[in-house]
């Protein structure tokens, strides 16, 4: 294999289609094949060609060790893809290198009169990915990528991230492709600082979300991610389907915000048996609105399953104009839950499995048509009558987003504004007697009445 290749400033065109796009004319071939443990460079335009577009390996991996001097794994790597039958990058090696810009655009390119009559299966990848072709697969050995920009492909996806690369990107974008955005699988690690994907998706009846993380792994270094950044507005494909599923271990980001653009399906999605230590520290979810993929209304945010031996965090941020703000599907043992919401009359809070174990501890609280409801809540209840002896009912509006957990609630002290109700009447008992979805239900029983009422309440808590 070669130590070194270097490509500067080529212009390939692969003669795939005619100029009008009206018919196919060389259907055998491929773009540029590289097999090589450096690329100094590679600057190129490759466009039009069967095959694939680019195709870099490095089946040696590392190489010898120690490196000659002088040696060390440089690259300086400027790619333009655009239409080509298959993918438009492939990219297996060399490691250790800076690709500094990858565009690609069109891949599974047909011809004008085919092109939205679905998906191109990859000779490669087909099998695996769900029969089709995307602009960008990084292979099992990744780079120090600075702008990976992926978009048109109405054949397929944008950019698929498979095997166990380490993947370091600046900005990773994806954009206007029929058949979801970006995917990252098997066990790659890394970090990518911004990660942007708009109207991906959703043609045809297609489901497939925007973003999928689905990485397995024993220790935790897998993945950081500094911004997800999403966002539909294309009216013509309206399939319900989610932004985001987090099936896959070890799963850091810093900022995710989502735009549905009042489209069905849940903003993001945390299958919590399969997502093991997955932390996201500020959300920005707005307008998921519809009916989502297996049923029920559009959440923000939509935590499904126990997990029991690992744990979710979401450590803040919005959830604004949703069907749902929060759904929970099963009660884990450990989980940290804390945003706002703000949603319009007809949208609900919270909808699902209320928390059962100690271990769940939600910060969840906002307003829904101006009235406000939380998890974590106090307050004042309405004052009962201090003149007479027979038994009272006190009705509380504990404003939780459900019920709050048996145990989880109580009173605390009695007050009155003129004076203490321990010396001018006796209190025979104050216990709860029942919660509901609204309210809590007290029983109050004086041993004497006062000579006046002088309308004593109550301090009290409650916790969903």
């Amino acid at each position: 294999m070669p130590e070194r290749v270097g490509i500067d400033k080529i212009e390939f065109d692969g003669n795939y289609q005619n100029a009008a796009r009206t018919a196919y004319v060389q259907s055998t071939g491929e773009g540029i094949r590289l097999f090589a443990r450096k690329l100094m460079p590679l600057d190129a335009n490759v466009k039009n060609t069967p095959g694939v577009g680019v195709w870099s390996e490095c089946p040696g991996g590392n190489g010898p060790t120690p490196l000659r001097p002088g040696y060390a794994r440089e690259a300086k790597v400027d790619l333009y893809v655009h239409t080509t039958q298959h993918e438009g990058l492939v990219w297996k090696g060399p490691p250790d290198v800076v690709a500094y810009k990858i565009f690609a655009t069109d891949a599974g390119g047909r011809i004008a009169a085919d092109e939205n009559s679905g998906k191109v299966s990859s000779p490669t990848y087909g099998a695996v990915n769900g029969g089709m072709t995307y602009g960008v697969v990084i292979d099992g050995i990744g780079a120090e990528f600075g702008t990976i920009h992926s978009w048109g492909h109405l054949g397929g996806g944008a950019i698929d991230v498979r095997g166990a690369p380490r993947v370091d990107c600046d900005l990773m974008i994806a954009e206007a492709c029929h058949y979801g955005g970006v995917v990252i699988s098997a066990t790659a690690t890394g970090m990518i600082d911004r990660l942007d994907i708009h109207r991906t998706g959703g043609f045809s009846g297609d489901t497939t979300e925007d973003f999928i993380y689905s990485t397995t792994g024993g220790d935790n270094r897998a993945l950081t991610i500094g911004q997800i950044n999403i966002y539909r507005n294309n009216a013509a494909y309206t399939t319900a389907r989610n932004a985001t599923r987090i099936d896959g271990d070890f799963l850091n980001v810093a900022v995710c915000k989502i735009e549905m653009d009042g489209m069905a399906g849940h903003g993001l999605v945390i299958n919590y048996d399969t997502a093991a230590w997955t932390n996201i520290g500020i959300v920005d979810i707005s307008r998921c609105q519809g009916t989502a993929p297996g049923g029920g209304g559009s959440a923000g945010i939509h935590r499904n399953g126990t997990g029991n031996g690992s744990s979710v965090t979401i450590g803040g941020g919005l959830v604004r104009d949703c069907d749902i703000a929060f759904k929970s599907t099963g009660a884990p043992l450990v989980e940290e839950i804390s945003f706002k919401f703000v949603l319009v009359a007809g949208q609900s809070a919270f909808s699902g499995t209320a928390p059962a174990n100690d271990g769940q501890d939600w910060t969840i609280s906002g307003t829904t048509n101006g009235v406000y409801s939380g998890t974590k809540n106090k307050g004042t209840s309405p004052a009962v009558n201090s003149n007479i002896t027979t038994e009272q009912t006190l009705t509380i509006p504990h404003r939780g987003i459900t019920a709050p957990r048996f145990g989880k609630y109580s009173l605390l002290s009695m007050f009155d504004t003129a004076t203490s109700m321990s010396t001018s009447t006796a209190l025979q008992y104050a216990y709860i007697d029942n919660v509901d979805a609204t309210n809590i239900y007290a029983k109050v029983k004086f041993s004497a009445a006062s000579a006046t009422d002088s309308a004593p309440r109550f301090n009290w808590e409650a916790t969903v």
